[in-house]
């Protein structure tokens, strides 16, 4: 939607299409309320179907129809792209869920951080690269040719995943004997093979370090949206910022978490790694941690009156955000692997609640675009993170859990048992073969 933004605008800029900000706000979101309403059946489906192929696909059906989406708004308008932008955010609904399921089957949990923060990092460059890239796209070739190379760009990704994954080493037949061996070794074979056949509903939405993963992952959210959504409205209204004059400013949250993901999830991984933490203390440590930073970041900001100053202190105290979603994204692997899936899914569902919460909320709040006004926001989000912290440092746990493996076919033993067979009275066996062991 960038594209519309940058060269149609509204109906006052006379542009193509002459949609109001409202009309405009509401088909940038369709997108976010078609994504959150389709996490937990994605968790669900991915669960039984496997991650690879689910996920592959609804990210190439997002592509196809982001080459439609020029198409819907001239010839069905704004709602036939509302629509368009719902069934998109539906598709890749199942990125997380069938990310979480694929890791838990292939990375060994001292590699799990490291390999869940480079995924990430991915979609913070990619927010870095479209923002601009979109733009001048739109300048020079026109608003439909951003959606056209998104389009064409995820269908060409697609067939490159379609080629190369799989949903287990057990299944790949690219992978070496001894690469399947040690992820084996590493992980289980039980997580490798093993078949789900339902899920521990009740245990799993009474256990506490799960709810405590889930408040964390709100919480995180919550500062998030209000930084990527709500700041830039201080920052130009109140504090007269000249945002469109400085068009990177926008994009350093997410440079800056993409640093400190990568960083964060290596650094995990060392820990756990060479035995000097335990993981449940990495991820209390991060998660904890984490929230701190960035309350002593947003508290300290509302003492300075320096525009650039303030988006230095925000920025830095939003990048700690990455150390909260390194842990607790890789959390649910610690705890059940195998339903990971829908752990993911749920977990995602509750915490974009969040993304529709903050507006409200500090709208509610600023009334007159004053200072004091937004200190008071700073405080609200200062006061959410730091109560998931305090959540997750007492209840949040890196272990196994008891439930973990309930609802599960195991993997089905190639070895051969031996079987006594009856014997005759002269002593020989009816059935040879069946002494075989």
């Amino acid at each position: 939607m960038d594209a519309f933004d940058q060269e149609e605008g509204n109906g006052s800029a006379g542009g193509e299409f002459d949609w109001d900000s409202h009309t405009q706000g509401l088909l940038l979101s369709g997108f976010f309320y078609g994504y959150a309403a389709s996490q937990l059946p994605a968790g669900w489906l991915v669960a039984r179907a496997g991650g690879a192929n689910l996920m592959g696909a609804g990210i190439a059906g997002s592509a196809l129809l982001s080459l439609l989406a020029p198409v819907a708004a001239r010839c069905g308008g704004a709602g036939l792209l509302l629509a368009v932008r719902v069934v998109q955010g539906m598709l890749q609904g199942f990125v997380f869920p069938g990310a979480a399921q694929l890791l838990a089957r292939w990375a060994p949990p001292t590699e799990r951080s490291r390999l869940y923060a480079v995924i990430v990092s991915g979609i913070n460059v990619g927010n870095v690269i479209t923002l601009p890239v979109s733009g001048l796209l739109a300048t020079h070739w026109g608003w439909p040719s951003a959606f056209y190379c998104a389009g064409v760009l995820g269908v060409l990704w697609w067939l490159l995943w379609w080629t190369q994954i799989a949903d287990s080493p057990e299944v790949d037949k690219r992978v070496s004997l001894t690469e399947r061996d040690y992820i084996k070794e590493k992980i289980g074979t039980v997580t490798v093979c093993s078949k789900v056949i339902s899920h521990p509903w009740r245990k799993i939405l009474t256990s506490p370090p799960y709810l405590a993963k889930v408040f964390a992952t709100f919480c995180a959210d919550w500062a998030f949206y209000t930084v990527q959504t709500q700041i830039p409205m201080y920052l130009k209204d109140t504090l007269g910022y000249n945002l469109r004059g400085a068009g990177f400013v926008s994009a350093l949250p997410f440079v800056a978490m993409g640093c400190f993901q990568l960083v964060a999830g290596s650094l995990a991984d060392l820990l756990e790694g060479r035995n000097l933490l335990h993981t449940t203390t990495v991820r209390k440590l991060y998660i904890c941690g984490g929230f701190m930073m960035l309350v002593l970041c947003m508290l300290f900001s509302t003492y300075l009156t320096d525009p650039s100053s303030i988006v230095a202190c925000i920025t830095f105290g939003t990048a700690f955000i990455a150390f909260v979603y390194t842990a607790s994204s890789v959390n649910i692997l610690d705890m059940a692997p195998l339903h990971a899936s829908v752990l993911a899914g749920l977990s995602n569902t509750i915490a974009n609640l969040s993304g529709m919460l903050t507006p409200q909320i500090t709208g509610f709040i600023v009334r007159t675009q004053s200072a004091a006004e937004w200190r008071v926001v700073f405080y609200v989000t200062s006061g959410v993170c730091l109560l998931g912290g305090a959540v997750y440092g007492l209840l949040g746990s890196g272990e196994l859990q008891p439930w973990a493996e309930d609802g599960l076919e195991p993997p089905v033993s190639v070895a051969l048992v031996a079987v006594k067979a009856p014997r005759r009275e002269d002593g020989g066996v009816d059935n040879p073969a069946a002494s075989v062991s």
